[in-house]
């Protein structure tokens, strides 16, 4: 696998401790993050780490900000391991078994409900 020349583009000095460090440009890395769910459709982080080849907390920070942005969304689907894992893609393209039968809101506001019918007996 050949690495990037740090003159590319990808990469910014950044100043640690007194010493000048190369980083990933957050910029460049969201843009390739967006290509890549682009072109490969919806990935667990580790899959986007290997593929990128760069650091967790580069790509973490970058998920962050383009989660932020609305640009990516996150979901939670089986993996073939069989364990819940964490997938990532482009907004509006999260598969929809991924959002059936998981009604988070409608779950809270039953307890809630629920909840304050107890407390407004107990009071009484």
């Amino acid at each position: 696998m050949s690495r990037m020349p740090i003159d590319s583009g990808r990469y910014v000095p950044v100043i640690v401790n007194g010493h000048r460090q190369w980083a990933r440009d957050q910029v460049a890395l969201q843009a390739e993050i967006l290509s890549l769910l682009e072109r490969d459709g919806s990935l667990p982080k580790k899959r986007i780490i290997m593929a990128l080849s760069t650091a967790q907390a580069a790509i973490e920070t970058a998920l962050s900000a383009l989660l932020d942005t609305g640009k990516i969304e996150r979901y939670r689907a089986m993996s073939v391991r069989r364990r819940m894992d964490e997938h990532w893609c482009v907004a509006g393209q999260a598969s929809a078994t991924s959002r059936a039968n998981f009604r988070a809101m409608e779950i809270l506001a039953a307890f809630q409900q629920a909840a304050a019918r107890r407390a407004g007996s107990m009071s009484a």
